[in-house]
Order: C-alpha cells, then sequence, then structure tokens
C-alpha cells in the first residue's frame, strides 16, 4: 500500500544496443496499489510522455486522446514476439498474430511496450 516507484531504466534494450530510436525510459508511481503517475522518456527523438491519473496524458506539453475507431478491421494492433525463441511457444505467437492480422488494419511491433502503449494514448 506504500507509494512504490516502477522504472525501467532502458525499454526497448535490443533497439539500444542496436542503435534504434525506439526506445525509452519508462517510471511509474503507484499508490495504494493503484498507478498513479506515469513518465515514458525517448531521449533520442526528445519525446516525453506522462499521464496522471484523472488528468489525461501529453505528449511533452500536447494532450493526447485515444483513437475513436471502434472498428477491428480499420484499428492497428500491437505486439511483441519477444525474445523467447522455443520453437513451439514461436509457432503459438506467430499463430496469433497471423490470425489477428487478418481481422485488423494491420500490425506493429516497435520493440518498446512503453512506446506502444504511448502510441496508444496518442490515438495512432
Amino acid at each position: 500500500d506504500n507509494p512504490t516507484w516502477f522504472i525501467d531504466p532502458i525499454d526497448g534494450t535490443m533497439n539500444f544496443a542496436h542503435g534504434m530510436n525506439l526506445c525509452c525510459i519508462s517510471i511509474g508511481l503507484y499508490i495504494e496499489k493503484q498507478g498513479v503517475i506515469g513518465i515514458v522518456y525517448n531521449p533520442m527523438l526528445n519525446e516525453m510522455y506522462s499521464a496522471k491519473k484523472g488528468a489525461g496524458a501529453y505528449l511533452n506539453e500536447t494532450p493526447l486522446s485515444v483513437s475513436q475507431t471502434e472498428s477491428l478491421s480499420r484499428s492497428l494492433f500491437a505486439s511483441a514476439i519477444g525474445g523467447d525463441r522455443d520453437e513451439r511457444r514461436m509457432d503459438i505467437k506467430l499463430g496469433n498474430i497471423s490470425r489477428l492480422v487478418k481481422r485488423t488494419a494491420g500490425y506493429r511491433e516497435t520493440g518498446s511496450a512503453a512506446i506502444d502503449m504511448c502510441l496508444v494514448a496518442a490515438g495512432v
């Protein structure tokens, strides 16, 4: 129940290691097991996403809003295959992605879960 900070110093580690600009530092504050503040900073692009419970989300100082798209067929989806290369699990993951690709407008994998969530907040 005490205030707890969660910090990921490099989300998108493989991107960072390969010089790709889709990596970030993510910080979250929970109070009484409820998320109250989130910050995602991409230093390579100088993008600071921030959100405070009940106060909206922002990219730098610009307010964000989620997409109004209600149809799955007109939506993008993001996922991550991850680093596990076990053949059976890979087949399951790729099969699930394949089924979703057929029902949506497209698939994206940025390599950073935090950036994926920020893009959802931005309506992408």
